[in-house]
């Protein structure tokens, strides 16, 4: 409360950007992977033309900015897709025998 009310010399430090906190964390080597693994998911998709995956990755890149989880899974688990088998439905072809 006494911080609250800024009757001490205590300053309240805490990074909200999970760039920044990948950066001071895990250093630089993640940091450029976890952009990389972004980056791939979004041209994944864009090449199944899968838009939204693309925009979902976009919001989260955005959100990233002011929020720190970015890499926790139960936060983003569209870090998955990089893994993943992404393919149109329109370029589904059911055949029968």
């Amino acid at each position: 409360m006494k911080l609250f009310n800024g009757k001490t010399n205590i300053e309240y430090f805490f990074l909200d950007s999970s760039y920044i906190r990948l950066i001071l964390i895990y250093g630089l080597i993640i940091f450029l992977m976890v952009i990389l693994a972004m980056t791939l998911v979004s041209i994944k998709g864009y090449m199944a033309n899968d838009y939204i995956l693309c925009v979902i990755i976009l919001v989260l890149s955005v959100t990233g900015m002011v929020e720190q989880h970015l890499i926790e899974l139960v936060y983003n688990p569209f870090l998955i897709a990089l893994m993943a088998t992404i393919g149109s439905k329109q370029n589904e072809k059911i055949q029968f025998k």
